[in-house]
């Protein structure tokens, strides 16, 4: 087992974790690219919204790199293809900075409170209720 994968905990390679590992980091590059392509009818802070979910369905999945994955790259995408100026990876502006980072880390906080151990209403009871 290779150092990266004992770091994160999975294999990348083979079955269906692989592919939804693959899914994480571009089904955001895909989407922003879409979305890119009728950027005059909506603002970028509803593409960050949309990208936002997009990165909680693939955290809802159940694994926390699955979410933590699709947040980075969701946040790349969105500077890359969403942000003006388009088409650069580049921070400057206060309103650029502020959805790139609240994309990021909103969406890691969801992808972290789904996946955490204890989110399913089994695990949330008080200790002596029935």
């Amino acid at each position: 087992m290779s150092n990266f994968t004992a770091i994160i905990g999975v294999r990348l390679w083979g079955g269906i974790r692989g592919a939804l590992l693959a899914a994480a980091l571009l089904v955001p590059l895909a989407l922003a690219f879409g979305l890119a392509q009728f950027s005059q009818t909506f603002s970028s802070t509803d593409g960050a919204l949309i990208l936002g979910v997009v990165v909680v369905a693939l955290a809802a999945i159940g694994q926390r790199i699955l979410g933590s994955l699709a947040a980075v790259s969701a946040a790349c995408w969105f500077n890359f293809f969403l942000a003006r100026p388009r088409y650069h990876f580049e921070f400057s502006g206060r309103d650029r900075i502020q959805t790139t980072l609240l994309l990021l880390l909103g969406a890691s906080w969801s992808a972290s409170w789904l996946c955490a151990p204890g989110a399913s209403g089994e695990r949330r009871r008080r200790p002596g209720s029935k």
